[in-house]
């Protein structure tokens, strides 16, 4: 598939209605009130599959995780993550308890922008025996949990379990924002327990330039070669990405923009963006910049010199992608309290 066209299907997903709060995905909404009035076409649906990573002039390839059947093996991929600043995407199974489990070790790393999350479905089913009802129910838990437990919203990306995905599955996903099913090109072939140098064999065939590669956290065998993984990569001149570092986005800059003043200060006010980890509030003219973490959407800018005209402009950061700044808020002008009147002479 190429890029433009990817990105272009992609950017319409995300700027559907259904995406423009993280409170679409609140507990109380269900993929019926998610639905819109537009419908991912039917025709040559299955193009729309992700096996590999684009062409680039960078050696890359990304590293995801299926299922997390055992919480132990979710906990060793995610302290070698830490340790050696590794870039995974995880394609979350919520039915399986360790992902609860490890959730705050992963939340900052899933805030930082490190780890991806994906959505793997509530009870991994074979997505094609389904209906088209069915097939949004299990994609639907999945993404509360997600929202829930990580606090972002981990669309467009999913991955049909046992790679079982036709022109039925992808239609109805796509109903509810999720528009990009991710396959893979390369596999380590330990879904299920195996000799670790069976794992290293495939590691070795498939660890290579643009392969999105398929690993499971569901047992521990694995955990003894991540580390040689890593150093099999580095030795094949590759870098890790999520999928977010190569198809997401550049996302719209913050709405509704406002200043209210004060007494050397002004509150800046904005709207938030989803899934954005930090915000930067430029004051003009001087073009001081500070920075505001995400969920906060405000700041009181203070120190300013009263009488002194300033505006401001906000720029979204999201899974290391910048907003264009927004506009100018209008000019306003901090004010000092008028002096305390002094008390009358008795």
């Amino acid at each position: 598939m190429q890029r433009r066209k990817f990105l272009t299907n992609l950017g319409l997903a995300i700027s559907l209605p259904l995406l423009s709060q993280m409170e679409t995905a609140s507990a109380s909404t269900s993929p019926a009130t998610q639905t819109t009035a537009w419908l991912i076409g039917t025709k040559n649906l299955m193009r729309r599959r992700i096996f590999r990573l684009p062409v680039s002039s960078q050696r890359r390839m990304a590293w995801t995780i299926d299922d997390g059947t055992d919480a132990r093996a979710i906990r060793d991929y995610l302290v070698f993550a830490k340790k050696y600043d590794v870039r995974l995407t995880f394609f979350v199974y919520s039915g399986m308890s360790g992902w609860a489990a490890n959730a705050r070790i992963m939340k900052p790393m899933v805030e930082s922008g490190q780890i991806q999350i994906g959505n793997h479905t509530a009870s991994h089913p074979d997505l094609t025996k389904l209906t088209p009802t069915q097939i949004q129910s299990e994609l639907w838990k999945c993404h509360k949990f997600i929202v829930k437990t990580f606090g972002i919203d981990p669309r467009p990306y999913f991955r049909p379990p046992y790679g079982a995905c036709n022109s039925t599955v992808i239609a109805a996903a796509a109903e509810i924002g999720y528009t990009s099913p991710i396959m893979w090109s390369g596999t380590l072939a330990n879904a299920t327990p195996m000799s670790t140098s069976q794992v290293w064999d495939f590691a070795d065939k498939y660890v290579g330039n643009e392969i999105i590669l398929l690993g499971h956290a569901n047992n521990q065998l694995t955990s003894p070669l991540l580390k040689p993984i890593l150093d099999l990569a580095r030795k094949r001149k590759l870098a890790f990405v999520t999928l977010n570092d190569v198809f997401a986005p550049v996302p719209s800059p913050p709405e509704t923009v406002t200043a209210v003043v004060g007494v050397s200060s002004c509150e800046v006010t904005w709207k938030p963006v989803v899934n954005a980890q930090s915000y930067t509030v430029t004051v003009l003219p001087s073009k001081a910049i500070h920075e505001v973490k995400s969920p906060q959407q405000h700041l009181n800018v203070s120190s300013l010199i009263n009488n002194t005209k300033y505006r401001f402009t906000v720029t979204a950061h999201v899974f290391g992608n910048a907003s264009l700044p927004t506009k100018p808020t209008a000019w306003v002008t901090p004010q000092a309290l008028p002096p305390t009147p002094s008390p009358s002479a008795t």
